[in-house]
């Protein structure tokens, strides 16, 4: 029998009216330790959904930034239309949808029971830990393409890379070895600056104990990527099972998995897309 939805999904669904505040909705995150909320009407059908992502992308122009949370209803920062599936779709066909979509969540709705769950990119990391064991190497989905950049690269940098990279995802490497990794939500929490350019400084004023002296220095005021990085992540061998990295990235909350050899010498990278393409593959 084809593996459903119903079995992974997250219900009751915590949901939201569109106008409800922001404010409102990030204690419900924070309350319920979830990153989204389904936005429906008045007769209980889901309209919207507001991610993590949804209220950042938002406040990153800075023109909204200035608005304090309580004035920033739902209906503003929520992606609309929204999908919706019912409780017999498959895990299969809910892969299929998140890879062809290039979305990350689907609320479960019936007409007769109206929002019943939710089910998400992560609930499925879990279904193929059950499901996906001794049936893939890690090598055989890990992508090969992945993105790298050194401590020292600016925040420029970065923001560059990382709106290249379908996943959104950029490894800090080190002689061949993944030291750090930085995500969109790394980058949308570092505190913007207007007078942030490529080589800004501040000068200073500083007494040098070895040279009897007080000496003029820079401070650098751009971030790099070692001041934003998520340090020492978690990697997996290639050769390991895909349902192990699968059940890592679902335990940790992870987004993704540094992929290493014998030497921990990086030569992919496993995401939930990766997961997702072994789901259609497989189960």
């Amino acid at each position: 029998m084809p593996l459903r939805i119903d079995k992974y999904m997250s219900s009751p669904v915590v949901s939201v009216y569109p106008h409800d505040s922001v404010a409102h909705i990030r204690n419900l995150m924070l309350r319920h330790k979830i990153s989204r909320v389904v936005v429906i009407d008045s007769s209980n059908k889901p309209i919207g959904i507001v991610s993590k992502s949804d209220i950042i992308r938002f406040f990153l122009d800075r023109r909204k930034a200035k608005r304090p949370l309580e004035e920033v209803s739902a209906r503003e920062v929520m992606s609309s239309p929204v999908i919706t599936v019912p409780p017999e779709t498959t895990v299969k066909q809910a892969a299929d949808m998140f890879l062809k979509r290039n979305i990350s969540s689907l609320p479960v709705y019936s007409p007769e029971k109206g929002l019943i769950g939710i089910i998400t990119a992560t609930d499925l990391l879990k279904a193929f830990s059950d499901h996906g064991r001794n049936k893939a190497r890690v090598k055989d989905y890990m992508r090969r393409d992945y993105l790298t950049a050194k401590r020292s690269h600016s925040i420029f940098r970065i923001i560059d890379l990382i709106s290249r990279d379908p996943d959104g995802k950029v490894i800090i490497v080190e002689d061949d070895k993944a030291v750090g990794i930085i995500t969109e939500i790394d980058i949308a929490f570092v505190e913007p600056r207007t007078d942030w350019v490529s080589g800004s400084y501040v000068k200073k004023r500083r007494y040098s104990i070895s040279k009897d002296m007080i000496a003029r220095v820079r401070d650098y005021i751009v971030p790099t990527a070692e001041d934003i990085m998520t340090p020492d992540p978690i990697t997996i061998n290639e050769n390991e099972d895909l349902g192990i990295a699968s059940d890592l990235m679902y335990r940790n909350r992870i987004g993704c998995l540094p992929a290493v050899d014998s030497n921990n010498v990086l030569k992919g990278l496993v995401t939930k897309r990766s997961i997702l393409r072994a789901i259609l593959d497989i189960l």
